[in-house]
């Protein structure tokens, strides 16, 4: 093999780890179309701007791979490149970039925009492409909440290949039509299990023990609240028992933002919302 066929396998190596599909728990569902009830809603699938970064890190390395975001008008343009070897020369390495753009959301629109425009810039890496070819399957909506419904994104879990985690205990709620096994609310133990994880993130960003017991439960929560909130639940009683190791990377997402927020204060705020910076 020559030098120059030695160098394209390395990079197509590269890119198909770049487009290898994500973990079942990693993909996140919206709803998009509704019926006229509100009972059901077209599922839309899409990946965190977390999970990008992760996948960046993993496969191209944390120092090898930069992005760049530009405003125009109303519209942000991200530009990601990775650090590559030239198709001719293994020792000789340069930056490739790829480039796409996003206008404002309705909800967080300067954020969502960057977002969105850094999650279809890393699309043309092959990251997540796949997800465009899913079927957007109807499920049930939950109209009150204006989400998806519980049953409804445990059905979407499992048609990527989620297991449930088998427990011995009765479930509380059985599988959605279609589906087999069992869905098991979470329980004391799992929540006790949160509860844990919630204080270890406020300690792990410098709350002091006694800091953390003064905290009204608004603040000292603020970490699982974060959590649950992004993956679609209004409080721990939500949750689903295969939804536990989610949350806890969501809590660990909101721990590595709050240190980067930190380094550019002189102290710790009172409330761990202050924290929050672009999570």
């Amino acid at each position: 093999m020559t030098i120059e066929e030695d160098v394209r396998s390395e990079l197509a190596k590269i890119m198909v780890a770049l487009a290898a599909p994500f973990d079942p728990s990693q993909i996140h569902w919206r709803p998009g179309s509704t019926t006229k009830d509100k009972t059901r809603c077209m599922a839309l699938a899409y990946v965190d701007a977390r999970d990008v970064m992760n996948r960046l890190d993993e496969v191209a390395g944390p120092e090898a791979w930069t992005d760049r975001m530009e405003r125009v008008g109303d519209a942000y343009i991200c530009h990601i490149g990775l650090w590559l070897p030239t198709n001719d020369q293994a020792v000789d390495f340069h930056w490739v970039f790829k480039s796409d753009s996003a206008g404002e959301t309705q909800i967080e629109s300067a954020k969502g925009g960057a977002s969105d425009a850094f999650k279809r810039a890393a699309v043309k890496w092959g990251i997540g492409r796949y997800l465009y070819a899913l079927d957007s399957p109807w499920v049930d909506y939950d109209a009150q909440r204006r989400k998806i419904s519980d049953e409804g994104m445990f059905q979407l879990f499992k048609s990527l290949g989620g297991k449930a985690k088998a427990r011995t205990s009765k479930p509380t709620k059985q599988a959605p039509s279609g589906g087999t096994g069992s869905v098991k609310k979470i329980d004391a133990n799992g929540k006790k299990q949160l509860f844990r994880a919630n204080y270890k993130a406020l300690e792990a960003v410098g709350y002091s023990k006694d800091q953390i017991n003064e905290m009204d439960n608004k603040q000292k929560f603020r970490p699982l609240n974060q959590a649950e909130g992004k993956i679609g639940a209004h409080r721990t009683d939500d949750l689903y028992e295969h939804q536990i190791e989610e949350t806890l990377e969501v809590m660990r997402q909101w721990v590595r933002t709050a240190r980067t927020v930190l380094e550019d204060r002189d102290e710790l705020p009172d409330n761990p919302s202050d924290l929050e910076g672009t999570f």
